[in-house]
């Protein structure tokens, strides 16, 4: 039997053979670009993550770099601290002035009689002390388990490798936090190699009991001395244990990948050693490896800070990575990725691409010959009426998305990275009072004016260039009315119009007019602080010896609030319930108040459950932040004594404050029945009570506002008002 090729008329054979020759010409070319295409999109996605991994390791690497740059700021701080250097030079004096008094004849007598080598410590280096405590205890510069005994004294019975102290020009200790009483040999071989004229990060290290600590060290020159003309007279050394203060920064916030990793190393000699933990349950100083850029990453990395690679980490995972040099000190930070896990989408992608563009092709290949076996002419009737229904379909989607965003209120509109309009609906037309369909092609400097124009064309560049979307609230003020718009531009990688190249990238806007719901919160808070004014002033003409208490109770409560840092919404709910604390006098009788006479038990007890009662009057006023909840609180004790056994961070943090900033401003006020205690008094009672009536941070805080941060000016500008 013949084959159909050999019973073909003659003049067919050859236009077989040409179809057949241009049927493999196209599959080789299909595959040559199916092969291009995969690599390409391959090559995009390594593009992506480099990016991706870029944008992560500046944002950790800038968050290492503040953290050390922060501690390094508080260093110097009290390095320049005025009272210290007059205090050390005061100490110094002193010391000199012993030395030449005192002969060693009359030092060796002294010993005999039985007095002890060192007389009562000066008040000098006792204030100093208490400043290192202050500032250690803020900053962390204490040991990973502090006794819960340690007070402001110096016979503590503790001694860690973590504190700050004070060093003369010989690394002898002048002063220290108390748990802070010898330097560890290795730590003065550290500092023996560091300059002592200018500040100089003491590196990582694991001390002798093997806790791995950091150092931060600054010089202290004289009083008005020129620190380019002259030399440090000491040196401060702060040491902390390296721990999640430190690691947490290497976490990204909102990050979904398993497999991200963000490592601080440093190279020494030929080794990397690996600083932060490798695992959820390891700790610095884990792993150190022989530095191998050819077969290391994370060697790779080090040796070239800002560069995207692959390559394999230290347990021979195959990674992407890239890597940032933190200022100031020996480290990199390298953020990588598992390949198989970045990749993993794309690949599958690939794959199925692949076999779309195979099918594709072998779909070709049939369709070729079902043309040349079927008239031509039926195939192109039929392939125009296909086509033809497919505009009728693309032209009506257009005219539905059309009539969707015409349909709403909000503004919408696209722009290109040069600010020209590819789309408006009706809205953002009528806002620009035009026709939606004069808008394309016009710049928005042409619609809106250079002036307004620019705002928005900056904020598109924005979004744009951080493939982010940006959100940006504009105030306009239209025929004597403020108007508020907030605006979305949201980056498109394509702006999808059949009429632009591909690959164009574009912003798309949404406004939305808020002028009403901002408007009606502003006067709501309005409204708010007038009525919270008005209660004041009633309780303030109700009992006049007190009638700024409530004030500067809420003034410095907010100030210690934020120096704790606590975010906006807690600071102002520190800020009402300190106005509010006193309301509950409404109900206690005017006599009670204004009495000269000693109060008695009874009367002392109403004046107490008048805090009580302002929770009470303001329960069913609904506040912003938990203002009635701090007011119920506020007589609650640390050690858990109070009226509701709530006690330590069980208590809000906003309570601890106001307990303590009231008691202090009760202290430093005059009564009726009392003259008012002088400030340093009221801080001493107070810091003998931490950990007992009060939070120790919270009375910390306030007396490092009023000593160092104008408190007490701002206390005496209140109530001479």
């Amino acid at each position: 039997m013949q084959s159909n090729a050999e019973s073909l008329p003659l003049y067919l054979k050859p236009r077989l053979l040409s179809i057949m020759a241009v049927v493999s010409a196209l599959t080789v070319v299909g595959l040559l670009l199916v092969s291009r295409w995969a690599q390409m999109d391959l090559d995009r996605d390594l593009k992506t993550w480099q990016d991706k991994l870029g944008l992560t390791a500046d944002s950790r690497a800038a968050a290492v770099s503040e953290w050390v740059d922060d501690n390094f700021t508080e260093m110097k701080k009290l390095a320049a601290n005025p009272s210290l250097q007059i205090y050390f030079a005061e100490m110094q004096d002193a010391s000199h002035e012993n030395a030449k008094r005192e002969t060693p004849a009359q030092k060796a007598e002294a010993l005999q009689r039985g007095e002890p080598e060192e007389r009562t410590e000066p008040a000098q280096k006792a204030y100093l002390r208490n400043l290192l405590i202050f500032t250690a205890d803020r900053m962390g510069f204490v040991p990973q388990s502090l006794p819960t005994t340690l007070q402001l004294h110096t016979d503590i019975p503790f001694e860690a490798h973590s504190g700050i102290v004070v060093l003369d020009m010989n690394n002898n200790i002048v002063v220290s936090t108390p748990y802070l009483g010898s330097m560890e040999p290795q730590l003065l071989e550290r500092l023996a190699k560091l300059p002592p004229e200018k500040p100089a990060l003491i590196d990582m290290y694991r001390g002798d009991k093997g806790v791995v600590n950091i150092g931060f060290t600054v010089p202290v020159y004289g009083i008005q001395a020129d620190p380019a003309a002259s030399r440090p007279v000491a040196r401060i050394v702060g040491l902390k244990p390296v721990g999640e203060g430190l690691f947490k920064l290497l976490r990204h916030p909102g990050s979904t990948e398993k497999t991200l990793t963000a490592l601080l190393v440093r190279k020494e000699g030929d080794n990397i050693v690996y600083l932060s933990p490798l695992s959820e349950t390891g700790g610095a100083l884990e792993k150190t490896l022989t530095a191998k850029p050819d077969k290391l990453a994370e060697a790779f990395a080090a040796a070239n800070p800002g560069a995207f690679s692959q390559g394999r980490d230290y347990q021979g995972n195959a990674v992407l990575f890239t890597s940032r040099a933190i200022p100031n000190t020996p480290w990199t930070l390298i953020m990588k990725i598992d390949t198989s896990e970045a990749l993993a989408d794309s690949q599958v992608r690939r794959s199925g691409m692949m076999a779309i563009f195979i099918l594709i092709i072998g779909v070709v290949v049939i369709t070729m010959f079902a043309v040349w076996y079927s008239a031509s002419s039926r195939r192109a009737l039929m392939a125009t009426r296909y086509f033809k229904n497919m505009a009728a379909v693309a032209r009506a989607q257009e005219r539905l998305l059309r009539l969707v965003s015409d349909s709403q209120r909000q503004g919408i509109y696209i722009l290109d990275k040069e600010g020209r309009y590819h789309f408006a609906n009706h809205s953002a037309a009528a806002n620009a009072h035009m026709q939606p369909d004069d808008m394309p092609g016009k710049t928005a400097s042409d619609v809106l004016g250079a002036a307004k124009a620019q705002e928005i064309t900056d904020t598109a560049e924005a979004a744009l260039y951080n493939q982010h979307t940006q959100s940006r609230i504009r105030r306009l003020n239209e025929g004597g009315e403020e108007v508020i718009i907030r605006a979305e531009y949201i980056p498109l990688e394509h702006i999808p119009l059949p009429d632009l190249p591909e690959n164009t990238p574009g912003v798309l806007v949404v406004e939305q007019d808020i002028s009403e719901v901002v408007h009606e919160r502003e006067r709501r808070l309005r409204l708010h602080g007038e009525i919270i004014d008005t209660l004041i002033a009633i309780v303030d003409k109700r009992d006049p010896h007190a009638a700024n208490h409530s004030a500067l109770v809420s003034q410095i409560a907010f100030e210690v609030a934020e120096s704790m840092g606590l975010d906006a919404p807690m600071c102002e709910t520190v800020r009402t319930a300190g106005s509010l604390m006193n309301i509950g006098k409404i109900i206690i009788p005017a006599q009670l108040l204004t009495k000269r006479e000693d109060l008695s038990e009874e009367e002392r007890r109403m004046l107490k459950d008048s805090l009580a009662s302002s929770a009470a009057l303001l329960k069913g006023i609904s506040f912003e932040g938990p203002v009635v909840e701090t007011l119920e609180q506020v007589q609650e004790r640390w050690d858990g004594t109070g009226p509701q056994g709530l006690k330590e961070e069980g208590i809000l943090i906003s309570a601890r404050i106001i307990a303590a900033v009231n008691a202090f401003v009760g202290m430093v006020s005059s009564r009726s029945y009392r003259a008012p205690m002088p400030i340093d008094t009221a801080l001493k009672t107070l810091l003998g009570e931490v950990d007992t009536l009060y939070d120790r941070k919270a009375v910390v805080s306030l007396a490092n506002y009023i000593d160092n941060q104008g408190g007490r000016a701002a206390l005496e500008q209140v109530k001479a008002a």
